[in-house]
């Protein structure tokens, strides 16, 4: 069966807060994805927090890596190299606590980089991540960045090594993609499951937007048993109804 995962979104305007922690230990069945950014910016001392937890009572963990404010595909040189040293510094924490799995975002379009220098920083990115023990995968995005249609997946997919990708349902559904990324779900290895109407990226809980969730549990329950499903939602009610939601549709 999919394994359930959370992310630490729900956590975003208070920061790494004892309530933080408490939460993860409370809810240690499920894998934890550190969103590495902002408030939740990680630090080698709460890495090393996560590795007692991992340690102690067995949670398991992954990584988002850096987004906001950075671009790994800048025409600004200086720019795109603080923002991959950044995505470098994310994935050696994550080292620390044994993460599984890194998520990384192909970032904006940029018409002054040629594609093979893209495809090159992606590759490097997805291969320093081997090397410190962790699956980067590549998330696809909105419309204005590298990754948000089939199409894109399979470009990368011929430039890079075999890659790993995850699908994100709420930015799919939003760029009405979603049913065209079902039919290829073979090729994610790592999903980020929340719901909204199609006008923007709500992270509603599940089943509270129109995002067909019967017809995706069947497809990946059928097609990838064991990749894990992260719940992406803004507050920790919210995520808690969704993985009711969820383990009911996978029981």
């Amino acid at each position: 069966m999919p394994r359930i995962g959370a992310s630490t979104l729900f956590a975003w305007d208070e920061g790494y807060s004892p309530r933080l922690f408490q939460t993860i230990e409370q809810r240690r069945h499920l894998l934890w994805e550190v969103l590495d950014d902002s408030r939740l910016r990680l630090t080698e001392e709460v890495a090393d927090k996560f590795n007692a937890m991992h340690k102690d009572h067995g949670i398991r963990f992954s990584v988002h890596t850096p987004f906001m404010d950075k671009d790994i595909f800048s025409s600004d040189e200086m720019k795109r190299e603080e923002s991959i040293k950044d995505v470098r510094r994310s994935l050696e924490l994550a080292n620390r606590y044994e993460a599984e799995f890194a998520v990384i975002h192909p970032a904006y379009r940029n018409d002054t980089l040629p594609f093979d220098e893209i495809a090159g920083i992606l590759a490097d990115l997805l291969d320093y991540s081997e090397r410190v023990g962790v699956i980067g995968v590549l998330e696809n995005l909105s419309s204005k960045t590298m990754l948000y249609k089939p199409e894109d997946l399979f470009a990368f997919k011929r430039a890079i090594n075999k890659p790993n990708f995850m699908l994100d349902l709420g930015h799919a559904n939003v760029e009405d993609n979603l049913h065209a990324f079902i039919d290829v779900i073979r090729e994610f290895s790592y999903f980020h499951i929340h719901d909204n109407v199609g006008d923007r990226d709500s992270h509603f809980p599940l089943g509270k937007g129109s995002i067909n969730w019967d017809l995706f549990f069947s497809k990946v329950i059928q097609s990838k048993p064991d990749a894990p499903l992260v719940i992406e939602n803004i507050t920790l009610r919210d995520l808690d109804e969704s993985v009711q939601f969820a383990l009911k549709r996978l029981s």
